[in-house]
Formats: C-alpha cells, structure tokens, sequence
C-alpha cells in the first residue's frame, strides 16, 4: 500500500476563480511534503516543485498539501492548477514565499497572481 495522501488545503484560498486543472503526477521525495501554494514545473511529464533557481519556469499551483511519508521518493497522482487567479500571498518556492518576479512569471502560462487580504 502506498505511503502518501493529498489533503484539500483549506486554512488558505489558493485559487481565486475561472480556473482550470490538469492531472498528473508529482515526483515527491521519501518523507517530505510539498505545501498548498507551491509552484511546479514539468520535468519528463511529471510535476516538480519549483526550488527558485533561475532556469526554472513555472507552470503551475499546486492548491493541496501532498504528503508522502514512505521512505522512498513516490510518483503521487494529484490535479495542478494551470490556470486561472491564484492568491499570491500563499505562493511558494521550495518552503519561501514566492518573489513578485516568481508569481508574475506564472503568466506566461495564463495564471495570474492576485493580492488577497483574508477578512476574518
């Protein structure tokens, strides 16, 4: 049985409408996890995340927190935003908030990054 689960990040709005998804999987390392928010690239038609070096180009959002807890890196099916309004305050890039360059940079693939405030 496999040693991972996605779990539906609500504390965080991350997509903030007229958004679109795609299914894949994310190449995730042996007892790591990869936060709501982060942003991912593709690598071998696999889902990355992003750790913010300068050749990498992100293409998008992941909006649940994916948790593997086995010991070996896994290949983890999940749904990537790749389109649409994000909040840009809960972008990430590896375990940093995103730069305003980074969170611009996500238009190129027809994401836009948003300020929210969160009204409680």
């Amino acid at each position: 049985m496999a040693n991972y689960e996605v779990i539906e990040h609500k504390s965080v709005r991350i997509g903030l409408g007229e958004n679109e998804f795609r299914t894949g999987v994310l190449t995730v390392a042996g007892n790591t996890t990869v936060k709501a928010g982060t942003i991912v690239q593709t690598v071998e038609g696999k889902f990355v995340a992003s750790a913010g070096g300068s050749n990498e180009v992100g293409m998008g959002v992941l909006v649940d927190d994916v948790i593997n807890s086995g010991n070996s890196s896994a290949d983890i099916p999940l749904r990537v935003l790749i389109s649409g309004r994000v909040n840009s305050k809960a972008l990430l890039v590896g375990s940093s908030a995103a730069t305003a360059v980074q969170a611009d940079s996500l238009r190129n693939w027809s994401i836009v990054a948003v300020p929210v405030t969160e009204m409680n």
